[in-house]
């Protein structure tokens, strides 16, 4: 009697948890359920719904490369332009242009009368080049000194320059004379060496000295003078005679 009903405990116990068993199988194998272990009691155990953050979900976005990360990563890319832009600011933006168009220097005493000085000593070079060029005839003679009166009529700015702003309005009118005429002076000069013909002079030195004894000269001793005065300095700039006057 005991051994029967041993044997009916089997075949109960049998049937009770075979079914169960072949559904978990099932679920593990076939994927009826989402869980590792089975069914839905099982489900996201491992690869469930509740697993699916560690995935790729709207989540675990922040930590594998979802909208999130991309801020941060974007937010990081804007920190390096910032950067670049700071260095190209340094570089090439609003501080560097500000040497360009940087204010010069005020004049001082010192810079004045080393300007009135020099414009006196460029001024002097043109004259003595324009009354010995017209009796030259050797080529390399005539390029020599009309190249030599061109540079020093160029340097003549930088020290126009520093009287005008030292004399403000008392040297507007010759500031202006000189600007306006002194191009006139170059271009002739400058035809006469790239030329190097006694035509080439005889044909610039008359329209040269039309600008330049009643405009030019003139014009860098009043100016001058007016940059020595406002400097309290002794307003001494030399009178320059007019060139091509020799004979009348």
């Amino acid at each position: 009697m005991q051994f029967n009903s041993f044997v009916l405990f089997l075949a109960l116990s049998s049937t009770v948890f075979s079914a169960p068993t072949g559904k978990g199988l099932g679920a593990v194998i076939e994927g009826d359920g989402e869980g590792s272990i089975g069914g839905a009691n099982g489900e996201g155990a491992i690869t469930g719904e509740a697993a699916k953050p560690f995935v790729g979900t709207e989540t675990a976005k922040p930590t594998i490369g979802g909208e999130d990360n991309e801020a941060t990563t974007e937010g990081e890319e804007d920190k390096v332009v910032n950067v670049l832009g700071e260095s190209k600011a340094a570089v090439g933006g609003g501080g560097a242009k500000a040497f360009p168009g940087a204010p010069a220097k005020k004049p001082t005493p010192q810079s004045v009368s080393v300007a009135a000085k020099s414009f006196a000593n460029d001024a002097n070079t043109v004259s003595n080049a324009l009354n010995q060029l017209p009796g030259m005839t050797d080529r390399n003679s005539i390029i020599a000194m009309s190249k030599k009166a061109y540079f020093a009529e160029l340097d003549e700015d930088k020290h126009r320059d520093v009287l005008a702003r030292a004399a403000g309005s008392d040297g507007q009118v010759s500031n202006g004379k000189i600007m306006k005429f002194t191009p006139a002076v170059l271009d002739g000069l400058k035809e006469m060496y790239t030329s190097g013909t006694p035509a080439k002079v005889n044909q610039n030195i008359p329209a040269i000295q039309r600008a330049r004894n009643p405009n030019i000269l003139p014009s860098i001793t009043q100016l001058s003078n007016a940059a020595l005065k406002k400097m309290n300095l002794p307003a001494d700039q030399q009178n320059f005679p007019p060139t091509g006057q020799k004979g009348k």
